[in-house]
């Protein structure tokens, strides 16, 4: 039961935490699959289905080791959230990148011997405040709503217009231990639909993940 609520979540459930809504500032991650459309129709639906499972549990262990839990599969995507003190401890939320990066890559002849194709992803993580609530009558889920988790899904988005695999906000960027980044460059200021203050954004440098 853990395994499908998440990690604490069940027991949070289980005793009605969040049965009236409750305002808790958290860290969220998007992480998309890159090019998902060309993967499904180069291998097929069944194909596809295998090698994005396949993907989600190569992932796993990225999340797990820096204290991040699975909010949600979305298609190609998944959700990841940390309470702030463990996102930040270590630089967690951001190292996760580099955990993930680096199982992918490990599993590189895998994925070619068995699909013929390397996945890569993109990814963002933004801070705010979000209302977290159980909701469902026939299906109880719990939910987080407000604009931290939206601004995310957007900045997520942008990433291939900025050539950037990943890119943080501001408001994460200057709560994160900078004795310990050094690899992420200032992007500006950056308009998105939907919202009508411009967004500050750092990106990754590419030589983040060479030896």
């Amino acid at each position: 039961m853990s395994s499908f609520f998440g990690e604490g979540v069940l027991r949070d459930y289980l005793l009605g935490k969040y049965y009236k809504p409750t305002v808790d500032e958290r860290i969220f991650m998007f992480l998309d699959l890159n090019d998902a459309t060309t993967i499904a129709e180069k291998i097929g639906p069944q194909q596809y289905s295998s090698f994005l499972r396949q993907f989600f549990i190569d992932l796993d262990p990225a999340f797990i080791n820096t204290k991040g839990k699975v909010f949600q599969y979305v298609g190609d995507e998944v959700v990841v959230i940390w309470k702030v003190s463990e996102g930040l401890k270590n630089n967690n939320c951001i190292n996760v990148y580099k955990l993930a990066a680096g199982s992918i890559k490990q599993n590189k002849n895998y994925y070619l011997n068995r699909f013929g194709i390397v996945p890569s992803f993109k990814a963002a993580v933004h801070l705010g405040k979000v209302s977290i609530t159980e909701i469902g009558v026939s299906k109880k889920e719990i939910a987080y709503h407000g604009d931290a988790i939206n601004t995310t899904a957007r900045i997520c988005s942008s990433a291939h217009q900025l050539q950037k695999q990943f890119l943080i906000s501001k408001s994460l960027y200057d709560r994160l231990n900078k004795t310990k980044i050094k690899d992420f460059e200032h992007l500006g200021l950056h308009s998105f639909k939907g919202k009508n203050e411009k967004i500050e954004l750092y990106g990754l440098r590419e030589n983040y993940l060479q030896p």
